[in-house]
């Protein structure tokens, strides 16, 4: 016993690969996709747990009659398993992509056939990401910041551009299967069928793993960047009422007549801080406070420093830059949440390299610890987005 494959066809000899067994292995997977469907159903991450439980991992090695124990105890002696390596040494992922493999030369009619090989890859896949949000998210967070990471996301990230995470599943599974919408081959497809050699075996298993956590990492990123900042759209009402009347949106205004409005009103405290607009934007950023706010504009029109007013300058041309490349908002102008949710992504964005941007948030926070005498990071940041969306208001709102 040299290789994975002689360690797996031991531990494997007594199980029939037969139709029967295809049959309950779709029924476990349909099953445990039921059981997580208001995540799995959805594109959002960290609202739902999703779980692949002790009792979910004795059901699937019951399946196959594999002894975990026996199956450690066996891999020691296999040079090419590190059991240091979690992804590659895991009992249930060597079994499901070695079971793919036996699948793929069984003597099933081809439909049943690649049915249970595309049923043991998406099990892989589903279990994979299970225990990536797991692992990174322990604690969950509100339905709000899943929703507004979920929109912040740009269409290149597949699970955007798919919608639902078992649609994102079935994507990376048919890919690994080098039968998706590119038409390329997977650079594992002769692996699959030969299980051999053993360096191709571990480099299968690790790269469909990869392909996952690369996704999830990347969602991650925008989702705590959003939780940290508490920079969030409320999702129950497009409606927001300002002065008590429905907001709109003015995108008719020039970068001239907006810098002019507000540096106006900079020269009034009074005139500057307006309450209703303040509530608006704490109603939009849970975790913010009104007054802490309302502190940091009041310093603001008090100061009136170069800086303060290059801040103002600079965020207004931002907003009109930002509006002018994505013309399609414009059919939005009288959806306040959702353009608000827009325009602040492209300002607290962690993936972001534009410049402009990096000096807005830089200064923003300069802002914001003169005028609060909240240093505490995460209030800091929900000042400093609080300002920001607070001037697009007050610089896009429609005159009445």
């Amino acid at each position: 016993m040299k290789t994975i494959k002689d360690l797996l066809d031991k531990h494997f000899s007594g199980l029939s690969i037969d139709k029967r067994l295809a049959k309950n292995l779709n029924a476990f997977k349909n099953k445990w996709v039921s059981s997580n469907s208001e995540m799995l159903g959805s594109g959002l991450l960290g609202n739902s747990n999703l779980y692949f439980k002790t009792t979910d991992q004795n059901a699937l090695l019951s399946l196959f009659k594999v002894n975990s124990r026996d199956f450690r105890s066996d891999y020691k002696y296999i040079e090419a398993i590190e059991p240091k390596h979690k992804i590659a040494s895991d009992v249930i992922n060597l079994c499901l992509f070695y079971l793919a493999h036996r699948f793929s030369n069984s003597k099933l009619k081809d439909k049943d056939k690649d049915k249970a090989v595309y049923d043991c890859i998406s099990l892989f896949n589903y279990r994979t990401l299970a225990a990536l949000h797991s692992h990174r998210l322990p604690y969950l967070v509100s339905k709000q910041v899943a929703v507004t990471a979920y929109e912040d996301l740009s269409n290149r990230y597949m699970i955007k551009k798919l919608g639902t995470w078992v649609k994102y599943i079935d994507y990376r599974t048919l890919e690994t299967l080098s039968i998706g919408p590119t038409g390329n081959d997977s650079p594992h497809k002769k692996t699959l069928i030969t299980f051999t050699p053993d360096e191709a075996v571990l480099a299968m298993i690790a790269d469909t793993q990869g392909r996952i956590r690369s996704t999830v990492n990347l969602y991650m990123d925008t989702l705590m960047n959003i939780k940290d900042t508490g920079a969030v759209i409320s999702s129950e009402s497009s409606g927001v009422v300002i002065e008590n009347e429905r907001s709109t949106i003015d995108m008719t205004n020039n970068v001239s007549d907006s810098l002019s409005r507000v540096m106006n009103r900079l020269e009034n405290p009074d005139d500057f801080v307006d309450i209703s607009i303040i509530s608006v934007v704490s109603s939009m950023i849970p975790g913010s406070s009104p007054d802490l706010l309302a502190d940091s504009l009041r310093y603001m029109a008090k100061k009136k420093s170069k800086l303060i007013k290059r801040f103002i300058e600079n965020s207004i041309l931002f907003m009109y830059r930002y509006l002018s490349e994505n013309g399609h908002l414009v059919e939005h102008n009288d959806d306040l949440p959702y353009l608000v949710v827009k325009i602040r992504g492209a300002y607290t964005s962690s993936r972001t390299s534009d410049k402009d941007v990096l000096e807005l948030r830089e200064i923003g926070t300069k802002i914001a610890k003169s005028g609060s005498s909240k240093v505490n990071t995460q209030t800091i940041a929900r000042i400093r987005t609080g300002i920001f969306v607070y001037l697009f208001i007050l610089s896009f709102r429609a005159t009445r």
